[in-house]
């Protein structure tokens, strides 16, 4: 009679033993199954990061650059850390948290990216900088943001002149004499701030007759710069991931050229009328470099350098970047 019970009870457990395996497993499965928004986002944060990261060391970014008003970052998270609270079990829960993380991100696209608000009305700016009595020559430093710059000769008596068109940097200009050097200084201050679309474009004429020597230093830009009837002695351009077109000419007797940039598109058109001689260390670049010869390691020539009276040397440091140098 006892073994009866024993083997009763043994039997009538069995059930219930594999009925409570069965519910572990189906919590453990739905768990393991449920869709995790904190996860999601903490890990889109550390990508972003990292990529971030990436671009600065590969040459596609100079984060410094890039006026990013980082104040805007904490109210991001909020709203990051807000979503993932939305997760939950069941299909019901995930995809009513899935609708309200779309109208949430569109809500901040647009925030950010949409359109002006008061705040962000286009200020101009106009440049009108007189040569100075008795200077020989100009040295112009131009730091700016993102945005875009055309860059031509042409300046109607004035060493600089030209209107500078922005609704989120502060432009500020000076103008200092150094013996016989005007040194001007053209530089924008500010962060990438307020609601809507940001708008920073550049148009700034040099004189003609005035020797001059040029420093940019800039983000992510479209940059056009013509300055074949500029008697340019130097050129320095300091850029992250931007398109440049850079036309030289033969007005002075040798010109210098320093270009650093990051993930870049460069074109560059030289007078036939000079010589130019081409140092090139670069990342992924792709390159057509008509009429020139390889003379060394990273070194390219004109074949008539030696011997041309006009002289161009050109120091280029490039990221991934594509680079074509034409003749006119």
């Amino acid at each position: 009679m006892d073994t009866n019970n024993t083997q009763s009870g043994k039997t009538s457990s069995q059930p219930e033993n594999r009925e409570t395996v069965k519910e572990v497993h189906h919590h453990y499965h739905n768990e393991k199954r449920g869709f995790n928004f904190g996860r999601l986002f903490l890990g889109l944060i550390i990508i972003l990061v990292g990529l971030g990261f990436l671009a600065q060391s590969s040459g596609w970014l100079n984060i410094g650059d890039l006026n990013f008003d980082w104040n805007l970052i904490w109210p991001i998270l909020i709203i990051f850390f807000g979503l993932s609270m939305l997760s939950g079990r069941g299909w019901v829960s995930n995809l009513v948290g899935i609708l309200i993380t779309l109208v949430v991100l569109a809500a901040m696209a647009f925030m950010i990216f949409g359109g002006n608000s008061p705040a962000m009305s286009v200020r101009t700016e106009t440049i009108a900088i007189e040569k100075a009595a008795g200077t020989e020559m100009s040295v112009i430093t131009l730091k700016n943001g993102a945005g875009t710059m055309s860059i031509t000769g042409g300046s109607d008596g004035a060493a600089v002149s030209g209107k500078w068109e922005t609704n989120f940097l502060e432009p500020k200009i000076e103008s200092t004499v150094d013996g016989k050097t005007q040194k001007i200084e053209l530089r924008a201050e500010g962060n990438w701030r307020g609601w809507g679309r940001h708008s920073n474009n550049l148009d700034l004429r040099l004189s003609d007759t005035m020797p001059a020597q040029l420093e940019i230093d800039t983000g992510a830009v479209s940059l056009d710069a013509d300055l074949s009837s500029v008697t340019l002695e130097a050129l320095k351009i300091n850029t992250g991931a931007s398109s440049v077109k850079l036309t030289l000419g033969d007005k002075a007797t040798s010109t210098s050229v320093l270009l650093h940039a990051g993930a870049s598109s460069i074109k560059i058109t030289v007078p036939k009328t000079a010589g130019v001689r081409l140092r090139l260390v670069s990342g992924l670049t792709s390159k057509d470099l008509p009429d020139f010869e390889q003379v060394g390691e990273n070194q390219y020539q004109s074949k008539d350098y030696a011997s041309a009276v006009k002289k161009i040397d050109m120091n280029l440091e490039l990221g991934v970047s594509s680079l074509k140098i034409d003749w006119k």
